[in-house]
């Protein structure tokens, strides 16, 4: 049987412009185009988990995104540095790029659904049936869904197999997927992947005090080890939970 064909588009909260970095990005000149062109490459992303992937049909990833999307290199290569800067995009060494916004904003509706709700406009449904059959269709369409991963084998989990036997490494990997959770920018499959991917590109000697870096500054990324700027001691798990608890007390001290 042919897989249902699904929809999907782009949703923006009701604060996306008066967003700090929105609004920063729009007060460079030509900010307007900027925003324009992070919102097309949003669109692009949301059919992939957020990611765009240099396919080679050009010279380097922003001149084949510049022709794909209808825009000058220069200012796609400007409008993506500074989304790389800010935390609204990730990269794993040029080549894949991570939107962690087009994954929280992405909408979608599958074929039959779309079908469904055209049917209930030309037969005019009251209000309560409209209701009553779009909870049905859900239902529906959440069943199918437990059905289908049922039938798929569980995904590998990037980051049990990048550590292997190193529990360490792996406690510094969750601590570090807390931390994301806990700045409301949750890490995806697809991201837990790309960190993988990029944290190989460093010494392994320094994967752990690279990951206890970011979680140490709250950074959604990794970079190489800054010597100038203190960094945590201690195994992460026991060191920066300490330090947590220490903030919640006094938080809760000054009320």
């Amino acid at each position: 049987m042919a897989e249902a064909k699904r929809y999907f588009w782009l949703k923006l909260h009701d604060d996306f412009f008066s967003s700090i970095r929105i609004k920063k990005l729009r007060k460079m000149a030509g900010g307007d185009t900027y925003v324009i062109i992070y919102l097309k490459m949003q669109l692009k992303a949301i059919k992939t988990d957020g990611c765009l992937t240099w396919k080679g049909y050009e010279q380097d990833f922003v001149d084949e995104l510049s022709l794909d999307i209808d825009e000058e290199p220069d200012n796609v290569r400007v409008t993506l540095a500074y989304l790389l800067s800010c935390g609204l995009a990730e990269t794993d060494g040029n080549a894949n790029f991570f939107l962690p916004y087009a994954i929280e904003n992405t909408g979608s509706e599958s074929s039959a659904a779309e079908r469904m709700r055209k049917m209930r406009e030309r037969n005019n449904v009251t209000p309560m049936l409209h209701e009553r059959y779009g909870e049905k269709e859900k239902d529906i369409e959440k069943d199918i869904e437990k059905e289908e991963k049922k039938k798929k084998p569980p995904k590998a989990d990037a980051f049990a197999e990048l550590a292997g036997d190193d529990a360490d490494l792996l406690q510094a990997l969750r601590d570090f997927n807390e931390m994301r959770t806990r700045i409301k920018h949750p890490l995806s499959d697809r991201a837990k992947a790309m960190l993988v991917s990029k944290l190989q590109t460093f010494p392994r000697d320094q994967w752990i005090a690279i990951l206890d870096q970011s979680i140490f500054h709250s950074w959604q990324g990794i970079f190489p080890l800054d010597k100038k700027t203190p960094q945590p001691s201690g195994k992460t798990a026991d060191a920066l939970h300490a330090s947590y608890q220490m903030m919640e007390e006094w938080a809760n001290d000054q009320n």
